[in-house]
């Protein structure tokens, strides 16, 4: 079985990590990693060369490869599966991503009200469109 967590490197990210983790030791499951960088394409550039650059430049960074690699390392070798970043809407990439797993694992803030109305809610709108299970890992209360 393999298994993709999708994380945001926030604060919680070393809690929805153990979280998971656990799952997938259960389900003797491969877990992979994904990281999506937000970004969305600017009109004001409307130049593809440029963009393409940009976001050439932005997937470039080490920094969230070497910290998704640092927990991938944490996990018995038989349940370490692959990293991935992105940029581009979350939803969208981790849905896009999905295909070609079993299942998924998305933290959610559980945000509510006018708060979510501004934020949106990534975790929903990848229950909603999802082709395959979604495992959601509640963040309140973790540390």
């Amino acid at each position: 079985m393999n298994v993709l967590l999708s994380l945001d490197l926030g604060p919680q990210h070393e809690a929805v990590f153990s979280v998971a983790s656990q799952w997938v030791k259960r389900l003797g499951a491969r877990l992979d990693l994904l990281y999506v960088l937000p970004f969305a394409p600017m009109p004001a550039l409307r130049d593809p060369t440029l963009q393409a650059a940009i976001e050439k430049e932005l997937r470039a960074d080490h920094t969230q490869r070497d910290l998704l690699q640092g927990l991938l390392n944490r996990l018995p070798e038989q349940h370490r599966g692959s990293i991935h970043t992105r940029t581009g809407a979350p939803a969208d990439e981790i849905l896009a991503m999905s295909q070609d797993f079993d299942a998924l694992l998305v933290g959610t803030a559980g945000k509510t009200g006018v708060e979510r109305f501004w934020l949106g809610s990534v975790a929903e709108k990848v229950v909603r469109q999802s082709e395959v299970p979604v495992v959601v890992l509640p963040l309140r209360g973790m540390k």
